[in-house]
């Protein structure tokens, strides 16, 4: 794979998902109620959830101050055929307040995994909410914690398998540019159980394979039976050394060993810079071809100077 700034559909990819993106960027009007930063972001659709009339773009938690101040809050906005906000409420709140956490939606339930608490304190924990056919979420439930607290992960789901790669354990700030010591190499999965949405008596798994090294603020794209882990801080990140790796994912939840892409397969050679606390997402495009797209970020070599690029393959 390579690299390059979004001008045309590219070769490709071995991954593949379901849905279709637009060929024209479109800006969404509608902002948001109040500030916020690190917090996670799902769409509800009528094909992953039971809403009707309409789409629903969520936004999680969060932080509202550069060092660390986490919400509770739950924004949900109305989503209009042609992706613009129309509007703005509130649902029901986070349990407790976090940022920097995972979320996905899987068939009808939202799951928010880890995060940074009070003081940018990691936690482990992990809750469910089914959404509703107006959008509106139902009680938060408990789910099995994760084995130890983390925030600043990669997250992700393939078929009824949860994912969470790296990330930290450490108490960090968010703009922290610095190495964590307590930055994690290992991958954890678990099952959704279809039938209760809850997940399997087994819980969270450790993966037998890690990553190729401990990263923390970098992003995890998650589709096709593969997954791919983008930047972020570990070591030798000044330099771009590790900043792409990828593993298959097996059938039984577990991964394949993860493998490297470096020179003029990575963002750092084609200008972008060594990023961090950046986002990424995947599409499917027109001709059929999967795509990764890195969106922004932080520079490791320039802390605080903040990247506009966008980046595929």
């Amino acid at each position: 794979m390579s690299w390059a700034a979004p001008t045309a559909p590219t070769r490709r990819a071995t991954a593949c998902c379901t849905q279709r993106c637009p060929t024209t960027a479109r800006s969404a009007p509608g902002t948001l109620p109040a500030p916020v930063a690190y917090a996670a972001a799902v769409v509800a659709t009528p094909s992953n959830s039971p809403v009707t009339g309409s789409s629903y773009l969520y936004v999680i938690g969060g932080d509202s101050s550069a060092s660390g101040k986490p919400v509770a809050t739950v924004y949900i906005g109305v989503l209009s055929a042609a992706g613009a906000v129309t509007g703005w409420a509130t649902t029901t709140s986070l349990p407790a307040a976090v940022h920097s956490l995972g979320a996905v939606i899987f068939n009808g339930t939202m799951y928010v995994v880890g995060g940074s608490g009070s003081g940018n304190a990691p936690v482990a924990t992990v809750y469910r909410a089914a959404i509703q056919s107006d959008g509106m979420l139902r009680a938060w439930q408990a789910l099995p914690s994760l084995p130890f607290a983390r925030s600043y992960f990669g997250f992700g789901i393939n078929g009824t398998s949860l994912y969470a790669l790296g990330g930290d354990s450490g108490t960090v700030t968010p703009n922290d540019s610095s190495l964590s010591a307590k930055a994690i190499s290992d991958v954890i999965y678990a099952e959704i159980d279809v039938h209760t949405g809850n997940l399997s008596a087994a819980g969270w798994t450790a993966n037998g394979n890690k990553l190729k090294k401990v990263v923390s603020k970098q992003t995890a794209v998650v589709a096709g039976g593969d997954v791919l882990v983008t930047a972020g801080l570990y070591n030798g990140d000044a330099t771009g050394a590790t900043e792409e790796s990828y593993a298959g994912l097996n059938s039984d939840g577990s991964t394949t060993a993860f493998n490297g892409a470096t020179g003029s397969n990575t963002i750092s050679s084609a200008g972008g810079g060594n990023l961090f606390n950046h986002a990424a997402t995947g599409y499917l495009d027109a001709t059929g071809a999967f795509h990764v797209l890195v969106v922004g970020g932080d520079d490791v070599n320039t802390p605080t100077k903040k990247h506009k690029g966008v980046f595929y393959y």
